[in-house]
């Protein structure tokens, strides 16, 4: 990605809008530090599409955690814990 300074972007916004409707994002920078970035229209659709949001993210987690749970009743409770269960005798008891 490209880098440049805000005040250079001032000077070349036309030539960075071209730049990018069909090439790679520009990253702005103020000081040295980036702070924003222009892209073109068809990539922040890309960006947006796999970009959700919190609630349809959280619609998604919880679907699948149904499912997870659903998938553990269905093997039973004994088949589910089996492997986390120590199946050593244990330490010898000091006496």
């Amino acid at each position: 990605m490209t880098a440049v300074a805000l005040f250079e972007a001032k000077n070349r916004l036309t030539d960075l809008v071209r730049q990018t409707e069909h090439g790679p994002p520009v990253e702005i920078t103020r000081h040295g530090k980036p702070v924003s970035v222009l892209m073109g229209i068809e990539h922040y659709r890309q960006v947006a599409a796999r970009n959700r949001g919190f609630f349809s993210a959280l619609e998604v987690f919880r679907t699948d955690c149904v499912a997870s749970l659903q998938a553990a009743d269905a093997a039973g409770p004994a088949d589910a814990f089996a492997d986390l269960r120590d199946r050593t005798g244990g330490r010898e008891p000091i006496l």
